[in-house]
C-alpha cells in the first residue's frame, strides 16, 4: 500500500513504519504502534482494520523428490512461477508464508508431503487457505491446459478451483483442462493430502503441462498475475 508519510521522515523511519504495516496487522498494533503511525503521517487513518489472513504458498516437490519433468522440470517451474508471485499479493489482505519444502527424516515423498501439511496445520488460524503450485505431466506431448485439485465433495471448492484456472487462464492464454477442477478422490496417487488433509481451504493448482512446449513457454510473471489477482479478489 501507499503510505502517505508526512515531509521530513527519514528512510530509516519510513522503513520502520513500511515493515510494520507489511508484517503486523493492524488490529495486532500496540498502542506505540499506533503513535508511530499517528507521527509518520499526521494521524492518518489507521491502514486497514480487518485480520489479515495467511496465505500458505506450498511450491510442490523438492530437488530430492523432483515430481515431472519434461520440457521443464516441475521444481523448476513452480519456483519461478513464485520468484514472480512473491509480492504480487495484497499486503492489506494476506500474509504470505512460503510452506518448507525440506524436512528431517524426509525419507520419502509421502512423509515430505506429511511434514508440509503439518506445518501448516500447526500454525493455521481460521480464515487462512493454502495455495499449493505443481506442473502436470502426460505421456502424450500434445496433452496441455490448466486445472486445479479440491478437496473431493465440496461443491464451495469445485467453485473455486474453477475459478482459479479461469482467472490463470485468462492471464496466460493457457486452456482450462478437464472443466477447470479436479477432485482429489481421482487423483493418479489416490488422496491428495495437500486439499484433503489441511485444515485451512487449499487449491493445488497444475499450473499447466510440463511435457507440453506451449504451457511452457508461458510468462512466469503471467502466470502469477492470475494466480494473484485471483487471491487479491477474494473476499
Amino acid at each position: 500500500m501507499d503510505i502517505p508519510f508526512k515531509p521530513g521522515l527519514s528512510p530509516a523511519q519510513k522503513e520502520s513504519i513500511t515493515k510494520l504495516v507489511n508484517s503486523v496487522s493492524v488490529t495486532n498494533w500496540s498502542t506505540q504502534d499506533k503513535a508511530n503511525w499517528a507521527y509518520a503521517t499526521n494521524n492518518a487513518p489507521l491502514p486497514y482494520t480487518k485480520p489479515r489472513r495467511t496465505l500458505f504458498v506450498d511450491l510442490g516437490h523438492s530437488s530430492k523428490f523432483p515430481g515431472a519433468s519434461g520440457v521443464k522440470d516441475e521444481i523448476v517451474w513452480n519456483r519461478s512461477i513464485w520468484q514472480k508471485l512473491n509480492g504480487l499479493f495484497d499486503t492489506d489482505k494476506w500474509a504470505v508464508v512460503l510452506v518448507p519444502d525440506t524436512y528431517p527424516l524426509d525419507l520419502t515423498s509421502n512423509l515430505n508431503l506429511v511434514h508440509r501439511v503439518q506445518f501448516i496445520n500447526k500454525n493455521c488460524k481460521d480464515g487462512d487457505w493454502v495455495l499449493s503450485i505443481h506442473g502436470n505431466s502426460a505421456a502424450n506431448p500434445g496433452v496441455r491446459g490448466v486445472t486445479t485439485c479440491y478437496m473431493g465433495g465440496s461443491e464451495y471448492m469445485q467453485a473455486k478451483a474453477v475459478e482459479l484456472s479461469k482467472a490463470y487462464s485468462a492471464s496466460t492464454g493457457v486452456p482450462v483442462w478437464n472443466g477447470g477442477a479436479f477432485d482429489d478422490r481421482t487423483g493418479r496417487f489416490g488422496r491428495i493430502g495437500m486439499v484433503r488433509d489441511t485444515k485451512p481451504p487449499a487449491l493445488l493448482i497444475e499450473a499447466g503441462f510440463v511435457t507440453n512446449k506451449d504451457d511452457m513457454s508461458v510468462d512466469p510473471m503471467a502466470a502469477a498475475k492470475g494466480i494473484a489477482g485471483w487471491f487479491n479478489k477474494m473476499i
